[in-house]
């Protein structure tokens, strides 16, 4: 895998772990009336997918494989938790539909 598809492969996989936190909350809001306060990823997503690829970059060809590996692991972890927090949130609104 070229350093470069690495990256961009390392940030996608980072702004998933965003949205699977904002699909999260959105699940615990649609059980609760009172809102639940907001989720900040600003500090994590630019450090951490670049000190990853750098690590990745210095220590080559396993540091890239583990990276991606790694993150390949995440990326299958998030869709998971994404799809299951969707298929959450479908309930509790059709929940509270049917109460109304």
């Amino acid at each position: 895998m070229s350093s470069l598809l690495l990256l961009i492969f390392v940030f996608i996989t980072w702004c998933l772990c965003a949205v699977a936190a904002a699909a999260h909350r959105a699940v615990e809001a649609a059980h609760r009336e009172a809102p639940t306060p907001g989720v900040s990823i600003f500090p994590v997503i630019p450090v951490v997918p670049l000190a990853l690829w750098l690590l990745s970059f210095l220590f080559k060809p396993w540091g890239t494989r583990i990276v991606a590996g790694l993150h390949l692991v995440l990326l299958i972890v998030l869709v998971i938790s994404i799809a299951r927090d969707f298929v959450r949130l479908r309930s509790a609104k059709n929940t509270r539909q049917t109460h109304d």
